[in-house]
């Protein structure tokens, strides 16, 4: 975990390519994923070869239960990107006023975050938090029967406990992206790519991935 997280990053409109985003925040990979997706694995083969931080759940889980830890990224932001920050937190809070405190913890969090760019986010909505302008945000599915048989394997359960588990993750995500977006996260524009890791495979997964990274950014030199 402090691994994970030990080496912060040095460093809209979803309708604009090839847009220099320095000024802006970013350039952010941002992976939401379904249960089960083989995602994980897909995220640390990105975060490698682009050479940057990778900042799953529990990695943000960890930052917000430590005050001084998610205190320090703020501190590391100059005035400009902590008043980027706060123009796009006040934009989230205005288009989800109930939000509570927590989400609003961790919607500062993955900002803060990615205001000076050059990070990977695995789930927790970050996709939905980061102007879209500054993020490359890729939604990773698979066929429910190999997602399945994926959890099974891993956690080394039942078929019945690995059912049961997989059913209750789907709809714990489902009701915090509907906390977090409304209703945004299931239309069809939500993401900039999706990719079924089911047929493609996690190796073709990345490629696509970093295919579109470079597309998206294309100012921005990337590790290959």
């Amino acid at each position: 975990m402090r691994e994970l997280i030990s080496e912060s990053p040095r460093h809209g409109d979803r309708g604009l390519n090839n847009v220099s985003v320095r000024g802006l925040g970013g350039p952010v990979l941002a992976i939401s994923r379904e249960p089960g997706s083989r995602s994980p694995s897909i995220a640390r083969a990105l975060a490698r070869q682009l050479d940057w931080p990778l900042y799953d759940t529990e990695a943000l889980g960890y930052l917000l239960a430590k005050s001084d830890q998610s205190d320090d990224i703020m501190d590391r932001l100059d005035l400009d990107q902590r008043t980027w920050v706060e123009e796009h937190l006040g934009q989230w809070r205005h288009h989800h006023g109930g939000a509570d405190t927590t989400m609003l913890s961790l919607a500062r969090l993955v900002l803060g975050l990615a205001c000076p760019g050059r990070v990977v986010f695995l789930g927790s909505g970050a996709g939905f938090l980061v102007p879209r302008l500054s993020v490359l945000h890729v939604g990773i599915v698979g066929r429910r029967d190999e997602r399945l048989a994926e959890i099974q394997q891993t956690r080394r359960l039942t078929p019945v406990v690995a059912a049961s588990q997989l059913a209750a993750e789907e709809e714990r995500r489902h009701e915090f992206l509907h906390r977090l977006t409304g209703a945004e996260f299931a239309q069809p524009d939500a993401y900039d790519l999706m990719i079924n890791s089911s047929s493609l495979g996690e190796e073709t997964c990345v490629l696509l991935t970093m295919a579109a990274m470079r597309n998206r950014f294309a100012d921005i030199p990337f590790a290959v």
